[in-house]
């Protein structure tokens, strides 16, 4: 689905609440941590992490979660990425 620009927009804050919980989800117990190492390289790449990334691209509902991180698995390593690769 593709947006037309005439639905109704989601509140920004609403992709940031929505950006925490999906990366919470992805990261678990780590997730404090990664936070505050994204706050502490720049606080605009943190909200925007949380907010595009994760509040709009990561939490959609088109796949599961493990869809999503092979997804994310394998562009690494289609970009030959390995140092973001843990598996």
């Amino acid at each position: 689905h593709i947006d037309s620009g005439n639905a109704e927009r989601a509140n920004p804050f609403d992709y940031h609440e929505s950006g925490i919980k999906e990366m919470k989800l992805v990261y678990g117990s780590s997730f404090a941590k990664l936070k505050t190492s994204l706050e502490d390289c720049h606080p605009d790449l943190a909200t925007h992490t949380l907010n595009f990334a994760y509040g709009m691209v990561l939490a959609r509902d088109v796949l599961n979660i493990t869809e999503k991180e092979l997804s994310c698995i394998t562009i690494l390593v289609a970009l030959d990425s390995p140092r973001q690769v843990h598996i």
